[in-house]
Parts: C-alpha cells; structure tokens; sequence
C-alpha cells in the first residue's frame, strides 16, 4: 500500500495531460528489425503506429515477452482484467480500466525467465567454479505491488489477447538489474543481453546505433518529447532505488521527479523537454551524473559519446558549448570519491609503491581496487593443469596472499585493504568473505515489494575443484582487519559490510557507500542511462549500507574546514593497536 502512495504521488506531481487510453484508435501496422549481435541478422517483430502518437512504436507484451525471453506469456482475459502469467507461473494483473499492473510478487513476475531458479539479485549471473549457494533464505516474504501507468499518462491499448505498450515502457518493466532489455533508436530494435551486447568484441557497438540519430539536425516531435519525459518519470517512480546518500533522489522519492525539478532546477527540466537533441542530452546528463549522482552506479554516459562521433555528429558542437556553459562535471558524491582516492593513492605509494602485498613486522596486508573474475583461467587450473590465476583473477590473488602470509610463522595480522577498491564482480568478493570466516551471508532488500533475502555461500578454499566437508578444514590463524575509505564502494563497501557483521574490525574512514544494484534502461530515442535499482544490499540489522560502513578507528586527519588529511593512514602502529 505504501508503495502503492508512493508512486501515485509521484505521478500525480507531473500535472500533464494524460494519454492513457482503454479503448483501439487508428494505427498503421508494421514491422522493425531486431539485432542482437550483428547487423546482418533478419530478425523482425511487429509494432504498430498509433494515429494520435505516431513519433514512437507500440508492441504487444506478449510478442515482447516473446522476442526478449524465447518464452509464452500467459494471457487470460476477463472483462477488464487480464491475469499475465509467466512460465514458472507468478503473475500479474492489469486492469484494462485504471491503467495498473498489480502483483503478489512483482520482481519475481518481471524476472527474466531464463534466470529463474538462481535467485534474484547478483545470483541470477551464474556462479564460478570456485563459489556454491549453501542456502537461500527469504527473511522478509514479499509485499503487494502495483505499478500505475495512466497516473503517469503512459498509452496503452488492451486489445483482444493482447496489450500494446510502447517499446520503452515493456523494456523498462522486464528490465531488472541483469540488464535484459531492447532499445529503439528511432529506426531499428536492439536487443540488450545482460551487459553482453556493447561490450563482447563481436557486438554491435553503441556507437553504430546511434550514429545517423547523432547526425541528425531535426527537432524531436512533441509526441516524443512528451513521451520521453512521462517515461522517465514512470521508471524513476517504479524502480529507481532512492540511494540514501543522495540528496536529489530524497526530494524526487518524497514529490517525484516533476516536481523535484519544478522545485530545485527547473533549467534541467526545461533541458528534458527541449526539442533540441544536444539540450536534451545536456539535460539526461544533469540529472543522472550531478543531480542523481551516487558515487558510480547511476550516470548517463552517452553524453560524451554524441560528441564523440567519427563521421561527424551535426550536433557535437552543440554540445560541448552546452558542457561549458552549464559548467557540467562531476557530482558531489563522486568529487568526495575522488579527494579519497587522490589522497589514500598518494599514502599507499609513498609506503608501499606499487606492490599490492607487502609484510611489516608481524602485519601483512593484501591492497587490490576492484573484484575481478577470470572464469578462462579457472577452467585452465581446474581442468587444464594450469596455473592458479593470481595476476587476474581478485579471489585467486588473495587466496595467494593469505597461503603466504600463513606461511610466515612471524605473521599475526592481516589487513585487508578495501581502500581504494571501488567494486566489481560480487562472486568474488563473496568467495573472499568465505575464505576468511567459513562462509559469507549477503542480504539483499527488495524496496518494490519489501521482500529481504539472506543468500549464505561457501567456497573451495582448498581449491581440489570440489567444495565440500574437506573445505571446512582450511583456516587461518590470522587476526584480521579491514582499510575502507570514501572511495570505498559497490562490492568493496559490500565486503566491508559483511566482515565487520562478523566482528572484524574497520579501520580508515567510512566507507563510500554503493548499496544499490544497478540497472541500465533506455530513454524512449534508445539513449542509455543506469540507475542506482530497488534491490538494495543490507547489514545483519537490516540497515541499508548506502551510507557506507561505520569505522572503529579514523585514520584521517580532518581540519578545520574540511580538508582531509591522508598521510597517516597506513600508520601500521596504530593499525595494529586497532586490531588487538
């Protein structure tokens, strides 16, 4: 019900005519093509044009449903209402009427089938070699939620055995965080796979889909201008996670985006509606990488790429006198990111250089950036005879770093040093919280339907290739510490999270935060943006870890008027003062 409130308000903040319709209106029938991983597939799907919307394309849910996942949607009609059903059977309904989708479980209903059955959240990618699901546990059971689509003025046609939706908006509903979802660039469909597509060698570049778009002098028709904007608002108010430690989002959550805009910046309001295309994406980029600024998860990169165009965007010009004109750069949260790093940066390598291990009397201490996973080198060392991937693989280097400081009967504490890691690959972390304590718990809270979940792992920790009873034998004698900073985030500030839920200390500075999984959607043109998404990661106390985890000891100097001093912060001393 709350939700339920929440998104009401939001919408009824925008204070625009509504488009919602119930009832079939002329429409020119048609067909787009599809591309998924070249331009030479001859995949197409039927759309239609409406009459009094004609600037952008509709598709029918099941024929989407269809398209994204291989699979049948279930469609029964009663009267008004129409039970959807997905293949492992959660449904949904939606009323042909009031213009809502309403849920028992709306994650599970939106959740790409072909994931179904690995959990939610950062499970759903498939786990490595070395990395098992000892239990899953629900510790919240899942809310009621309905989604409002005519409070946002959204057009919709319930037609027969079929309801017709424009492109964006069935992509935004089965988008999730494993980023499944299509784009329409005003000329083609393209397919987004979970972060596959843009990023494998062999996959259509960004830039190939939007490079006539790019060239392109004409305005935006006022049908889209009006439909990309009630868009985002929609998918904000639905989906959009609301990180604590952004200012912006706690107006937008409280009012909605329409009015947050009205009220705080009205000038990137007025970019959003612009039916200059440079303007407009100056506009995308104020809200999602300085207003919505969290610090890495939510941001609007495509900015940068328009100017960048290799035959000649008409408008790159355009845009980089808008650039200097707003003064657009970072955000706040990410400035405060970058002083950290800057400044840790420059402590590490006056006491370290460039080593990444490094013993000091009875203290050694493991410094990596980011959680990375080398799967190709797993599979060579498991079944190959290969060697363990310590130089690209985060889990493999650090079980390394501990085998040898385990060696060293001098070696009392190690220090795990989160400092300047800003994220990355999940499993691994989670593998290296098992490592350490026997086994990892990772909570997830969902904040569309209020469901949490508890999802325990274990690891191969003496990497036979099995994880087993034999694992439980592997510990080490080690008294244990974590280093965090502002540039602690995603993954890192993860980690830190779950070790201090375990009684191990954090030293440092508080963490920067990062709580929020992060899902990629596309403006109603295709411009991409990520946001920070409603599965959020929570402590043991079910505290949203967005503000970052709190220290037991400070090893900054603060002054004054703010300015943070580094220097000490790998004073070893008092790191093991800390740790006895």
């Amino acid at each position: 019900m709350i939700r339920r409130i929440l998104i009401l308000l939001a919408a009824l903040a925008l204070g625009l005519s509504g488009l919602s319709a119930s009832a079939e209106d002329a429409f020119e029938a048609g067909e787009l093509h599809v591309y998924r991983v070249s331009m030479d597939e001859n995949e197409t799907v039927p759309v239609r044009w409406y009459k009094d919307i004609p600037s952008f394309p509709f598709m029918g849910i099941r024929a989407y449903y269809r398209m994204m996942f291989g699979e049948e949607l279930g469609f029964a009609r009663e009267g008004g209402l129409v039970t959807l059903t997905a293949p492992d059977g959660s449904t949904a309904v939606w009323d042909a009427e009031k213009g809502t989708l309403a849920s028992d479980d709306l994650t599970k209903f939106i959740f790409p089938p072909k994931l179904k059955g690995e959990g939610h959240g950062n499970l759903a990618s498939g786990l490595p070699p070395y990395l098992a699901v000892k239990e899953e546990a629900k510790e919240r059971e899942p809310s009621p939620a309905v989604l409002d689509l005519a409070a946002f003025g959204i057009p919709f046609y319930t037609v027969e055995d079929e309801l017709w939706l424009p492109v964006v908006t069935l992509s935004d509903l089965f988008e999730t965080q494993k980023n499944y979802r299509a784009i329409w660039n005003e000329q083609n469909i393209y397919v987004r796979d979970s972060f596959r597509t843009y990023q494998n060698g062999d996959a259509i570049r960004q830039d190939e889909h939007f490079r006539d778009v790019m060239k392109s002098a004409d305005p935006r028709p006022a049908d889209l201008i009006d439909m990309a904007y009630r868009e985002l608002c929609f998918n904000l108010a639905s989906f959009y996670g609301y990180p604590s430690a952004t200012g912006f989002s706690r107006v937008m959550k409280e009012k909605g985006l329409d009015a947050a805009l009205a009220e705080q910046d009205p000038e990137t309001r007025k970019l959003l509606l612009s039916a200059d295309r440079a303007e407009y994406l100056t506009g995308l980029n104020r809200l999602f990488t300085f207003l919505l600024d969290d610090g890495g998860h939510t941001g609007f990169t495509e900015y940068e790429l328009a100017a960048w165009d290799p035959e000649g965007g008409v408008f790159a010009d355009a845009l980089e006198a808008l650039k200097e004109q707003y003064d657009l750069g970072e955000g706040p949260r990410t400035a405060m990111k970058m002083a950290a790093m800057n400044g840790v940066k420059a402590a590490r390598k006056e006491k370290f250089g460039d080593a990444s291990y490094a013993e000091l009397g009875d203290t050694a201490i493991f410094m990596f950036d980011a959680f990375r996973l080398d799967l190709d080198g797993w599979e060579n060392y498991y079944h190959q005879g290969g060697d363990l991937p310590v130089e690209t693989d985060t889990y493999a280097a650090f079980h390394a770093a501990l085998d040898k400081a385990a060696a060293n009967p001098e070696i009392k504490n190690f220090v795990i040093d989160l400092s300047l890691n800003s994220g990355g690959e999940s499993f691994a972390m989670s593998a290296m919280v098992a490592l350490v304590c026997g086994e990892s718990d990772i909570r997830f809270e969902d904040t569309v339907n209020g469901e949490r979940t508890r999802v325990s792992y274990l690891t191969d920790t003496n990497l036979d290739g099995a994880i087993d009873e034999k694992d439980l034998e592997v510990r080490y004698d080690l008294n244990f510490a974590v280093l965090t900073s502002r540039e602690t985030f995603s993954s890192g500030n993860a980690m830190a999270s779950v070790l201090s839920d375990r009684g191990i200390p954090v030293l440092g500075e508080r963490s920067g935060g990062g709580s929020c999984s992060v899902q990629g959607n596309g403006t109603a043109e295709g411009w991409s943006y990520t946001i920070s998404n409603n599965i959020h990661l929570i402590n043991a106390a079910g505290v949203d870890i967005d503000a970052g985890v709190p220290v037991a000891a400070e090893l900054v100097t603060v002054s004054e008027d703010g300015t943070r001093d580094y220097s000490a912060f790998y004073d070893i001393d008092r790191i093991r003062e800390q740790i006895h």
